[in-house]
């Protein structure tokens, strides 16, 4: 056999190895991406206590301004605060409202939160809207460094004017408005009415804010706040700020990780009026996440 067909078969032999390399590397891709998948499937059916595929229930979002209040800590530390949560909102794609607006997320830091708690029960109980006593009280009791009190109402997806008549596909309700209406296939396609985040309550427990920074309670506090979260829900080996409270302190998180930021992300750049915005929301984390 002369060189140059030595040469030939040699290079035809590395050929199909680098070939047979690929074929072997195509379904490991596969599995990663599906894994991944599943992955943010648990991620986002955790952190908003929903099975990912319950499409029944629309996602609770902010749909008009979000104008903070900081109360409690000292003037320079407030706008620290401010400006954090601020920088989070703009930068997931959430709306900051302007200089002067109504403030509608209120974070509110004091030493004693059930006895200021119970003193708005007592006075304001409207605050907490229409919520049961059960609830209000089970909510005052229960110790967390931070509680989140969410006040939301059912808001028209297109803007109309919300009407108990508004034709629907089936007896869905939400709030006595008919949840969702049909394409001209029959099928139940969008929204007709929406979650709506009225107002944000974070009573913050100043007794239990030891080794934790500003930043990091802000984080918090945003991740919480942006969408009705279960704030227990952070679970598996996925990174979220809302693992704070409960993670060693050698590692706790900094921040919002990037898995948090491209839920919020994926929530505030898709579309709120459709039945699968949690799989599109899911689509994006995971292109944001193999960048």
């Amino acid at each position: 056999m002369s060189i140059a067909i030595l040469l030939l078969f040699g290079a035809a032999a590395a050929a199909g190895d680098q070939s047979s390399s690929k074929v072997t590397s195509v379904p490991q891709v596969i599995v990663e991406a599906r894994v991944l998948e599943e992955k943010v499937h648990t991620y986002i059916s955790n952190v908003t206590a929903v099975p990912f595929w319950s499409i029944d229930d629309p996602v609770q979002l902010w749909h008009r301004p979000i104008c903070p209040f900081i109360a409690g800590l000292p003037r320079e530390a407030g706008e620290r605060v401010f400006d954090r949560l601020t920088e989070v909102l703009t930068s997931i794609g959430a709306t900051a409202g302007e200089p002067g607006c109504h403030p509608n997320f209120f974070i509110v830091v004091t030493p004693e939160p059930e006895a200021i708690l119970n003193g708005v029960w007592d006075r304001n109980w409207h605050v907490f809207g229409s919520a049961s006593p059960t609830r209000v009280k089970r909510f005052i009791a229960r110790p967390r460094p931070v509680r989140i009190w969410y006040n939301d109402i059912a808001a028209s997806a297109d803007g109309s004017p919300i009407t108990t008549s508004m034709p629907a596909a089936s007896s869905g309700q939400l709030d006595g408005v008919p949840t969702y209406s049909s394409d001209g296939n029959g099928l139940r396609a969008q929204f007709r009415a929406v979650r709506d985040m009225l107002a944000v309550v974070a009573i913050v427990d100043a007794t239990k804010m030891a080794g934790f920074d500003w930043a990091q309670v802000t984080d918090y506090i945003a991740m919480a706040g942006l969408t009705k979260v279960d704030l227990d829900g952070a679970s598996g080996d996925t990174p979220s700020i809302l693992r704070l409270f409960n993670a060693p302190p050698q590692s706790r998180p900094q921040g919002l990780s990037d898995w948090d930021r491209a839920f919020l992300q994926g929530l505030y750049h898709t579309d709120a009026r459709s039945r699968h915005q949690r799989t599109a929301v899911s689509h994006l984390m995971v292109q944001h996440l193999t960048r």
